[in-house]
């Protein structure tokens, strides 16, 4: 009986510390249009298109990369393909609650 009063206790604090402690959603929103990349290496060449994000839309950052002067973050698209913008964008910071699903954002500006 102690072992799983011990096992529901420990899953509680994971639960609770996980909900305190979720990250933040981030967005990118263009501020005009701009291309999004296949590849980290596409949006520094600008090279590897693989759609556009129309001026005032946005999409999810799942990731950022350091490159030397800047930060390009890597994107969830509304189709679900991951790439790269390079361009003039707006951030938009959600709190996340109530889920574990989803991609945080750690180490993002």
């Amino acid at each position: 009986m102690k072992i799983i009063a011990a096992i529901f206790i420990s899953f509680c604090i994971i639960l609770v510390g996980g909900y305190f402690y979720l990250g933040d959603y981030l967005y990118a929103i263009a501020e005009k249009d701009i291309a999004i990349y296949l590849s980290l290496d596409g949006a520094l060449n600008n090279t590897d298109q693989i759609g556009m994000l129309k001026s005032g839309s946005e999409v999810q950052i799942i990731k950022c990369h350091d490159v030397k002067h800047y930060i390009i973050p890597e994107v969830l698209t509304d189709s679900g393909e991951v790439g790269y913008i390079n361009d003039r964008f707006k951030l938009r910071r959600e709190k996340a609650r109530y889920t574990f699903s989803g991609h945080k954002v750690f180490g993002c500006p």
